[in-house]
């Protein structure tokens, strides 16, 4: 089974088949998939599941379930990318 995700620095069309992006503490994380689940980002960096993490969003933090599901093909439209922070 191929990993969804890469954990690379750099241009997304550099790696291939990876073409959205988020940030999480500091550190970018390009994937093929374009929604991913709290609990999936989590799987990704390597977060435990019962550690809460929030979002950035407008400044703020706001947190986020495990069930919430990220629409990153929509934010990289508006030429944003979604972060992420230990909650």
């Amino acid at each position: 089974m191929e990993a969804k995700t890469a954990t690379l620095q750099g241009k997304p069309e550099d790696f291939g088949h990876a073409r959205f992006s988020f940030l999480y503490e500091g550190k970018t994380y390009f994937t093929a998939e374009p929604r991913l689940s709290i609990r999936e980002i989590k799987a990704i960096v390597g977060q435990d599941p019962d550690v809460a993490i929030a979002q950035i969003v407008d400044g703020r933090q706001v947190e986020r379930p495990n069930n919430y599901v990220v629409n990153l093909a929509e934010v990289h439209s508006f030429k944003r990318v979604p972060e992420f922070v230990r909650g």
